[in-house]
Order: C-alpha cells, then sequence, then structure tokens
C-alpha cells in the first residue's frame, strides 16, 4: 500500500515513492557494480524496463548496472535475471581509486614517472581547470585558439564554454570542422580529459608533427570538454561522486541553489544524451525523472543539450566524437536496431573500423551497446549528415585511477604508442577527407557574407514533427573566391527515400542584406560551383 502525506491545504495524498539511491547510503548498503546476463534481446528488453542505473557497458550476453543497494538486486531477481559482481564496493573503489591518484602524482613529482599527457596534468581536473586551461591556450595560441561561451547557461546558471583550433582561428575560411565533445555524463571524467588532452596535442605538436600541421592548415577543431557542467561538479567535488545526469529536479522548473545536492535528489535529473530530438522518447530512454535514462519532459527541453544542437546548427560539423565511459567501444548509427543500416554504411564503419584499430576498441553499432534513442548523433548525423561517433573508454569504471587516462590516450598493450590520440588524429583526417563531406565554391565579393541554411523537422519516436534549422556563414575572402566544406545538402532520412534536398545559400552585406539567393544541391563527395555575380554588382 503506498504511504499517505497531508499536502498544501490538508488534503490527503500519495507520498513520493522513496529514492532507491538516497536510502542506499542512508542505510550504508553497498553500491556494487554488477554483470547481469542478458544472453537473449529479450533479457535486454526486460532489463530496460526496470530503470536501473545501466553502465555504458554491454556485450551480446550481458549489460553492466550499479545497484544502489537491497532495493535494485530485488528488482533484478523478481525479474528473473541473474549476475555476477564486478565491484562490491563502488565507494569503497573510490577511495582507493583517490589514494592510487595520490601516489601517481607523487611519483611523477619525484620523477620517477613520467608525465606523459599533452598537458603535463597528474590528476583529474575540477570544473574550474576545464575553465582556466582554455583561457590560458587562447592566451598562449591567440592567431590560433578562440574561447568561445555557448548560448545557454546550465541549470545552475554555469556557463559552459569551448574553444575552437586552427590556423588563423579568427579567420572565416570555410573549413570543415571536427567537433569533440566530453562529460554529458557527470561521473564520466576520463570523457573530458581526453577531450582537453587532444587540444592541448594540437596545439604543442603543430610544427612538429606534420599530420597535425596538416589538420590545423585544412580544418577547424572545436571542443567543448564539459557539456554537463552541474553534473560534473558535483560528482567531482565527491558531493555525489556517481551523478550522470543534469539537475533538473522538476520538469519546467529551474532548481534552487544546493537542491541538486541534496540527498533526496539523487535520482533526479535528465539524461542529457536521450534528450535530443532525433526520435526522442524512444527505446531505451526512460519515461521516469528517476530513472538514468530519463529523457526529459521533451526533446530538448535541456539547456546543455541545446548548446549542442545551436553548436552543430552554426557549424558545418563533418566529423564529431562525443566521449563517454566505460566499455572500449566506438559506436556508430543507428542507436536502436529496428532503424537499419543508415544510407552511409560503408564509409561510416569504415572509418568507425579505422579508429577502433588505434585503441583496440571494438568498431559496431550503437544498439549493439543496447537500445538508445534521443542521443547525440541520434540528433547530429540525421540532422547533418556529418559521421558521429560515440567513444567508451575504458573498462569496469566510470572515473578510474588517473594514470588510466595516460594509457587511454597513448595506447599500452597490443595498441602502445597509438590508443585514442590517433584514433582522433584519423578522425580529424576524414573530416578533412572530401570524399567524405561536400564542396561548395564560388566566386563573390570580397568582404560579403555567405549564408548556407536549411529548415525542416526532425521526427521524434511518437510522429512528432519538430521544427529544426541548419544555419552557418563564411566571409568572402580577399581573393574573391571562396571554398566551402559543408556537410551534403540531403539529409540522410530523404536519400533514404530516394529524394534530395538543397541548401539555400545568400551572399549578405555584413549588415544582414541578402543581396542574391541560391539553391545548392551537393551529394557527399561532390562539389558544386556557385558564382555570385549578382551580388558583385551590388556589393
Amino acid at each position: 500500500m503506498a504511504a499517505l502525506a497531508i499536502g498544501a491545504g490538508g488534503q490527503v495524498q500519495a507520498a513520493a515513492p522513496p529514492d532507491p539511491k538516497a536510502s542506499a547510503y542512508q542505510n550504508d548498503e553497498l553500491v556494487q557494480l554488477l554483470r547481469v546476463n542478458t544472453p537473449t534481446a529479450a533479457d535486454k528488453q526486460r532489463l530496460s524496463t526496470l530503470d536501473l542505473d545501466l553502465a555504458e557497458s554491454a556485450g551480446k550476453t550481458f549489460v553492466d548496472v550499479v545497484a544502489y543497494g537491497n532495493h535494485d538486486r530485488r528488482l533484478l531477481e523478481l525479474a528473473g535475471l541473474t549476475w555476477s559482481t564486478l565491484e562490491d564496493d563502488l565507494q569503497g573503489a573510490d577511495r582507493e581509486r583517490e589514494a592510487a591518484d595520490a601516489a601517481y602524482a607523487k611519483a611523477v613529482r619525484g620523477n620517477k614517472l613520467a608525465a606523459t599527457l599533452p598537458s603535463g596534468r597528474t590528476a583529474y581536473r575540477q570544473l574550474a581547470d576545464y575553465t582556466n586551461d582554455m583561457a590560458a591556450l587562447a592566451s598562449q595560441y591567440p592567431t590560433k585558439v578562440k574561447q568561445f561561451t555557448l548560448k545557454n547557461t546550465s541549470l545552475e546558471n554555469r556557463a559552459i564554454r569551448g574553444i575552437e583550433v586552427t590556423r588563423d582561428v579568427n579567420v572565416s575560411n570555410g573549413k570543415p570542422v571536427f567537433l569533440m565533445l566530453g562529460l554529458h555524463h557527470a561521473r564520466e571524467w576520463p570523457s573530458g580529459e581526453l577531450t582537453m588532452e587532444f587540444a592541448y596535442d594540437l596545439l604543442k605538436n603543430d610544427g612538429v608533427d606534420p599530420r597535425i600541421t596538416n589538420i590545423l592548415d585544412k580544418a577547424r577543431v572545436i571542443f567543448v570538454p564539459v557539456v554537463n557542467p552541474d553534473g560534473f561538479n558535483l560528482s567531482r567535488t565527491l558531493g555525489y561522486e556517481l551523478k550522470r545526469k543534469n539537475c533538473r529536479i522538476t520538469n519546467g522548473q529551474i532548481p534552487t541553489q544546493g537542491q541538486c545536492a541534496q540527498s533526496t535528489n539523487r535520482s533526479r535529473g535528465t539524461d542529457l544524451n536521450r534528450n535530443y530530438s532525433g526520435f526522442w522518447g524512444g527505446p531505451g530512454a526512460s519515461s521516469s525523472l528517476t530513472s538514468e535514462t530519463y529523457r526529459g519532459a521533451s526533446a530538448f527541453s535541456e539547456p546543455e543539450s541545446r548548446n549542442v544542437q545551436a553548436l552543430v546548427s552554426a557549424h558545418q560539423v563533418t566529423t564529431l566524437i562525443t566521449n563517454h565511459t566505460y566499455s572500449n567501444l566506438v559506436l556508430r548509427e543507428p542507436g536502436y536496431a529496428g532503424a537499419g543500416p543508415t544510407p552511409d554504411e560503408a564509409i561510416y564503419k569504415a572509418l568507425g573500423d579505422q579508429m577502433a584499430a588505434q585503441n583496440g576498441y571494438d568498431s559496431q553499432f550503437s544498439y549493439e551497446l543496447y537500445d538508445t534513442t534521443g542521443t547525440t548523433e541520434d540528433w547530429s548525423y540525421y540532422a547533418t549528415g556529418g559521421l558521429g561517433f560515440t567513444f567508451e573508454h575504458g573498462a569496469n569504471s566510470f572515473h578510474p585511477a588517473f594514470s588510466n587516462v595516460v594509457n587511454y590516450y597513448f595506447g599500452s598493450g597490443s595498441t602502445a604508442g597509438k590508443g585514442n590520440r590517433s584514433a582522433f588524429l584519423l578522425a580529424a583526417e576524414s573530416t578533412i577527407n572530401p570524399a567524405r563531406h561536400s564542396i561548395v565554391t564560388g566566386s563573390g565579393p570580397a568582404g560579403a557574407v555567405l549564408r548556407l541554411k536549411k529548415s525542416f523537422t526532425t521526427k521524434t519516436w511518437n510522429g512528432t514533427q519538430l521544427p529544426d534549422v541548419l544555419d552557418s556563414t563564411m566571409v568572402v575572402p580577399a581573393s574573391g573566391s571562396y571554398t566551402w566544406h559543408t556537410n551534403p545538402s540531403t539529409r540522410p532520412a530523404v536519400v533514404q527515400q530516394g529524394g534530395t534536398e538543397s541548401w539555400t545559400l545568400t551572399c549578405e552585406r555584413p549588415t544582414g542584406q541578402v543581396l542574391e539567393t541560391r539553391q545548392v544541391t551537393v551529394a557527399r563527395g561532390a562539389s558544386v560551383t556557385a558564382n555570385l555575380t549578382t551580388c558583385a554588382s551590388a556589393f
């Protein structure tokens, strides 16, 4: 029988169900990492209905689960599922990790180990460290690094920042864009570290490593190491180390100061990587606000996911990697099994396999981990055609001892000397490969603003059509000739249906006055010429 409570005005109402995570900590029940046996698709489906904390690790016959005390283990038993225990005390494991991190840092300071990461870091960053590091890089490399602040502050009113890295970074030059994201999920600390370290690597080795020099000559690389600053801050400061989601406590409401950190709210929040509009509300995304895969009240209900949407929409992102832990996987679309292969499967798989050969991960469809919808690439790939991947780093831990980050980056064992560094370099080189995107070239008046725009709708799981827009700009250089590396004009879903779409290309004065408009249709791997003669005569 449900417990009763006295509400406002004296009405009797059902009390909110207990938060199993809060009670697990209050009662000192062990928080454990379990490997649940799921030999059939039906087993995985049954597990997905339990609203448990599914770790981003799964094989053909198992899914890892964070179990918060007896409540969660009882749910597994009632569902007829069995498991083995990978870690019998996650809180204790975190204490061991802290001791290992301190010993690692001490060994580096004593010159007993080399601090091999490009930045020289010996411990996980705090939120302020990311902000300070990006500002320091912009100061040190003013012609190669540009800081920016994303459109929306977080729910706790934190600015969300990133950097652009390229040669002549302040020049609008039509280069293809490679976007790297970290920390959608707060507890996955290595995801931010690897994102930040690759930025350091590009800048430190520009002019030294020919591959990196070529990348900065031809591509613009954008980094947002912390997508979810509120959740990360709570996890990293050990307010609640296993925090995964953002700080949405009640749908449609801004949390009050300190509300997110309260033990009774540990289960609350939106999983930002289920909040994008592509197939929003489908399999692998929960409608329960206390579920770790809660999809949000609506697609793009969260300021943090809207930030990524706006960033991608304003740039020609031909390659995207969003970093996560854990599983040692390179995941590509589609995210749910019923979608079928994408029209770009051949090149999508080829790039995924190439990157996985560097880091030793498995290259596979996202749904082979488990069904997901509303993820970053569910929207970004189907909206733009840019090849988007999820990297799952490491095994059996969301944030292992920091020394593991060095191994993730440079590889170890059979991948020593390669690792994710080499995988990221391949992704950047794919970004500049014209066979994997499109090119618009032509002539126009120097200083004119060119705009490529396309409006359309994105379909959610229940069939709702949500308005969407891609709107990017570049400036015609002094030579009067331009080359713009873009994504295909036709979205993948339209390609699947045998149709075509066009970009609307406008030539404008810097004040925004439109002088010429053209429709441009260009396929992946193709180039089209658009000479703006009317604009030139009127500019």
